[in-house]
C-alpha cells in the first residue's frame, strides 16, 4: 500500500516510510526523502509538507521545518533558506518580511534584529537609514533617537558639529539670529550686560563706550567735568557764606521794629 515499502524479497509485511520520507506508489521497494523546503513529521506518509512562510527546511529528509531566526525572513513557502535583512532594516524571528528602521534610528549592518537609536548630537531623518548624521555647526541635539537637530536659539551659538548643547553669548556680545555659530561683539557706544542676549543696548545719555564688546558704558569725560564744576561752584558759594558769618566783630543786625529797653539809673 502507499506510504509503505519493502526492499527485500520474501517478506510478510511492508515497512512504513520513516519521518522525513514518503512513498507515493504501490509495491515500492524504497522510500523517498522529502526534498529541501519540505518535511514530514509522521511515518507511513505518501507525501511531504511544504514549509510555511517565515520558515525554511535547509536539507532533504527533514522531519520538521525551522523558523527563520531574528535578522532573517522568508515571504515564500517551500523555502530552503531565509533571506537576510538588509542594512537599514531588521526582522524578528519567524518574520515574513523585513521592517524598516524608523526616523530617529538606523542600522548599518545586515541580518539584525533591531535598529540603533541616534546618539545625542546626531539624528536620523528618514526610514531605512543605514547611518546616523552629525548635527552641523549652529545646531545641537541633547536627546537620543531624534530625527532632526535643534537650531541654536537667539542669544546662543554652537561652534562645533555633534554638539549636545547650545552655548550662551557672553556679556559684551549678542546674537539676533537662530542657528548661529558665533556671537557679535557689542558696537561702540553700545553694551550687553548679561549672557544669552539677542540684542545690544545703546549707552544712555551722558555715557559712552569707545570700545567694542563691552558689558557696560562709562560716564562721558565732559559730563564728568561739568558735574565737577557745578559741584565746585556750589561748594564755593557755601564756603563764602560761612566766611561772612564767621568774621570777627560781625553782629547780627536788629530786626526792624524791635523795641529798645532803657536802662534804669
Amino acid at each position: 500500500m502507499e506510504g509503505t515499502y519493502q526492499p527485500d524479497t520474501g517478506q510478510s509485511e511492508c515497512l512504513d516510510a520513516a519521518e522525513g520520507n514518503f512513498v507515493s506508489s504501490l509495491r515500492a521497494s524504497s522510500q523517498t526523502p522529502c526534498s529541501a523546503g519540505s518535511y514530514q513529521p509522521e511515518t507511513g506518509m505518501t507525501s511531504c509538507v511544504l514549509s510555511d512562510v517565515g520558515h525554511h527546511v535547509p536539507s532533504e529528509g527533514q522531519s520538521m521545518q525551522i523558523m527563520c531566526p531574528a535578522g532573517q525572513y522568508q515571504p515564500q513557502p517551500a523555502s530552503s533558506e531565509c533571506i537576510m535583512a538588509n542594512p537599514g532594516t531588521y526582522s524578528s524571528a519567524g518574520a515574513t518580511s523585513a521592517s524598516p528602521c524608523l526616523p530617529g534610528s538606523y542600522q548599518s549592518e545586515a541580518g539584525q534584529s533591531g535598529c540603533v537609536l541616534a546618539d545625542p548630537g546626531h539624528f536620523s531623518s528618514g526610514i531605512s537609514s543605514t547611518a546616523q548624521v552629525a548635527c552641523a555647526e549652529g545646531n545641537f541635539q541633547s536627546l537620543t533617537g531624534q530625527e532632526s537637530c535643534q537650531s541654536a536659539d537667539r542669544g546662543h551659538y554652537v561652534d562645533t558639529s555633534t554638539a549636545t548643547e547650545q552655548l550662551p553669548c557672553y556679556p559684551g556680545s549678542y546674537q539676533s539670529l537662530m542657528g548661529s555659530t558665533s556671537c557679535v561683539f557689542a558696537s561702540e557706544d553700545y553694551f550687553v550686560s548679561d549672557a544669552g542676549m539677542a540684542s545690544q543696548t545703546r549707552c544712555p545719555s551722558g555715557e559712552s563706550q569707545p570700545d567694542i564688546g563691552q558689558a557696560e558704558c562709562i560716564i562721558d569725560p565732559k559730563e564728568s567735568n561739568s558735574m565737577m564744576m557745578i559741584a565746585g561752584g556750589v561748594g564755593a558759594v557755601i564756603l563764602v557764606g560761612l566766611a561772612v558769618l564767621m568774621r570777627p566783630g560781625s553782629k547780627p543786625k536788629a530786626r526792624k521794629g524791635a523795641k529798645r529797653v532803657r536802662k534804669k539809673k
